[in-house]
C-alpha cells in the first residue's frame, strides 16, 4: 500500500477526487482540500467549435467520385453514428449460455428431444446491408441532422456520378 502524500506517515487509504493524492485520514485531508480551494485548478480548455460538412469539389486527379467522403471533417457524434452503421454489418455474437433459449428450448411438447438446429447460421452480404440499411433508417427516424446532412452529401455525390457516367457513354 502506498504512504500518505501528506504527512508521509501513516498508510494510505484514500485518494483526494481532485488530485488523487494518496492520505491517511480526514486529519490530513482537510488541509490539503483547503488549499485546492484556494488554488483552484485552471478551467479545462474550451471545445473547438463544431465542424460543418462542406461538400468539397471533386479535383480530376481524384481516383474515386467518392473521395470527398474522405477528406470531409467529421464531428464526433457523426462519427459515432457512422461506427455504428458498421457495427451492425458485423455478425451478432451469438452466447450459447444465454438464459433464452428461443420459441420451444425448454421441456414439454417436443423439447429436450433435439430436432432443433444448433449450428449458427451463415452471416450473409445480403443480411449485412439490410442490418446497416435498418440502422440507418433508425438514425434518419430519429431527426439526426448530421446523418442526414451525409446521406445528402452521399446521394449528391451519387447523382454527380450516375450522370458523369451517362455523359461517357
Amino acid at each position: 500500500m502506498a504512504v500518505c502524500g501528506i504527512c508521509r506517515e501513516a498508510e494510505s487509504k484514500y485518494k483526494c477526487p481532485s488530485c488523487k493524492v494518496p492520505y491517511c485520514s480526514l486529519a490530513c485531508y482537510k488541509p490539503h482540500k483547503a488549499e485546492h480551494e484556494a488554488n483552484p485548478l485552471p478551467p479545462p480548455p474550451p471545445e473547438p467549435p463544431a465542424a460543418t460538412t462542406i461538400i468539397p469539389e471533386i479535383r480530376p486527379e481524384d481516383k474515386s467520385p467518392f473521395s470527398p467522403l474522405l477528406t470531409t471533417p467529421l464531428t464526433p457524434t457523426l462519427r459515432k453514428h457512422l461506427l455504428s452503421i458498421h457495427a451492425a454489418t458485423k455478425k451478432p455474437i451469438h452466447n450459447p449460455n444465454s438464459s433464452y433459449r428461443g420459441r420451444g428450448g425448454g421441456r414439454g411438447r417436443g423439447g429436450g428431444r433435439g430436432g432443433h438446429e444448433t449450428r449458427e447460421r451463415e452471416w450473409t452480404e445480403e443480411q449485412e446491408t439490410k442490418a446497416a440499411i435498418e440502422k440507418l433508417r433508425m438514425l434518419r427516424e430519429e431527426g439526426n441532422e448530421e446523418i442526414e446532412e451525409f446521406v445528402q452529401m452521399v446521394v449528391g455525390l451519387v447523382e454527380k456520378d450516375q450522370g458523369d457516367t451517362l455523359q461517357k457513354r
